[in-house]
């Protein structure tokens, strides 16, 4: 397994001549992947303005609720079958980058020749690592929230109760990102393994991470410094920062397959 310092040497040196190019992408999938959140808050901002807060008409109140909600179901889709194909392309772009020294923007559009399957591939590991922090909230809601029986019983009880909670959800959040860590790849394999179905490529992830986990936490925070650069630099160095990192999370990728021991089953084209 390569040094993160390796890795970062090696993410600098793909982007050598490519930063300009990179961080346009970056900027761009950016864009398409926030827009849908962007444009529902500013809606409902405007809605509730426009509404006078709690005086509206029940009418109108009924109105901008179904707007809202039209609005956000509209979001959804966007995010499922936009975003993700984006987020795939993305990756298509780099590793390309990585392996033929060009970087190219028509890569972004990879996932059009299998978009319903990218799609699925893209969407599982989002929704199990959702589902992993929504149990955790609900259960620790449930908890640590104060109920009407509480009041009858000695208040140790309550306070272990609410500690349980926030345990609870602690730990959720934590298995959340040892998924999103042990699911860090599938972009990359779905790419190289275009016939495999997304819980193979899921499987085969988690198979590549393996022992690696802790090494991935801690590469994405050797970035921190650079982050909080980028934002100093009047948020524009977080767009070539993010290439940066994109960049070497691909040697990451790459390092791993050349792995005998954990690539048997992955090709490339």
């Amino acid at each position: 397994m390569l040094s993160i310092s390796e890795l970062s040497r090696r993410g600098r040196e793909s982007l050598r001549g490519k930063w300009a190019e990179t961080s346009v992408a970056i900027l761009v999938v950016g864009i398409i992947t926030s827009a849908p959140n962007l444009i529902l808050n500013m809606f409902t901002s405007f809605m509730t303005a426009l509404s006078g807060g709690s005086s509206a008409a029940i009418g109108a109140a009924i109105f901008i609720a179904m707007a809202v909600i039209g609005l956000s179901v509209l979001c959804l889709l966007w995010l499922v079958f936009v975003s993700e194909p984006i987020k795939y392309g993305l990756a298509a772009s780099f590793l390309n980058m990585v392996r033929k020294g060009r970087f190219d923007f028509s890569d972004l559009l990879s996932a059009k020749k299998r978009y319903l399957h990218v799609v699925g591939t893209m969407l599982l590991p989002d929704i199990c690592i959702t589902a992993c922090v929504l149990v955790a909230l609900v259960v620790g809601l449930i908890l640590s929230s104060p109920v009407s029986f509480l009041n009858d019983i000695d208040m140790t009880l309550s306070y272990v109760l609410i500690a349980l909670g926030v345990c609870v959800y602690v730990a959720g959040l934590v298995y959340a990102i040892i998924l999103s860590c042990a699911f860090a790849m599938i972009p990359f394999i779905a790419y190289d393994n275009p016939d495999k179905s997304a819980t193979e490529v899921m499987r085969m992830s988690c198979r590549m991470m393996k022992g690696r986990k802790v090494h991935l936490f801690l590469f994405g925070l050797s970035f921190i410094g650079w982050y909080i650069v980028g934002i100093l630099a009047l948020f524009i160095g977080i767009y070539p920062v993010s290439a940066y990192v994109y960049s070497s999370l691909t040697h990451f990728y790459e390092s791993i397959r050349e792995d005998n021991t954990v690539t048997e089953s992955i090709t490339v084209d």
